[in-house]
């Protein structure tokens, strides 16, 4: 009896060790896949009929609601002809509703942020590496971010977080 209690007591260490926020684990390439394939999707509307500032939001959460859960956040970062970000509205899931941050605001420093700043530079999409929003959902995730290119020019980075599951 007590190797066996030894024995649970050992599993339940190693799970709880598993699931710290020290040791997000990688989602599975499928979900990456579909990602990657939805946001390029994406990507190819916007540039085909980029979006006033006042249809920005809702085009965010109708291409939220158009995919799985595991789609756990987006936002669309409109940019100035400077660069500098107008336009951010993230919206992600929270229980069976969507939750709104504005990512534009000074404090926030968006322009800092990997998901925004590696594929401007690199005019390519790129994914982060997991990392925990803070502030934001409170959960661990990576982004895949794609520029939205209009005759020759970054109008938009397009993003969408997937939950790093445990």
């Amino acid at each position: 009896m007590r190797t066996l209690s030894a024995l649970l007591l050992a599993c339940t260490i190693l799970l709880l060790n598993a699931c710290s926020s020290e040791n997000p684990v990688i989602p599975d390439s499928i979900r990456m896949r579909e990602v990657e394939d939805a946001v390029t999707t994406w990507v190819d509307s916007l540039q085909r009929a980029f979006p006033t500032d006042s249809l920005v939001t809702n085009r965010v959460v109708s291409y939220l609601e158009r995919h799985p859960s595991y789609f756990y956040g987006s936002t669309l970062a409109v940019m100035n002809a400077d660069s500098t970000v107008r336009l951010s509205p993230y919206w992600y899931r929270s229980g069976t509703s969507f939750t709104y941050a504005d990512l534009a605001v000074p404090s926030y420093e968006i322009r800092t942020k990997g998901w925004f700043a590696d594929p401007l530079a690199k005019r390519a999409a790129v994914w982060t590496e997991p990392y925990f929003d803070a502030g934001g959902g409170e959960i661990w995730m990576r982004t895949y971010s794609v520029p939205v290119i209009i005759n020759g020019t970054i109008v938009a980075i397009a993003t969408t977080d997937l939950a790093v599951t445990r």
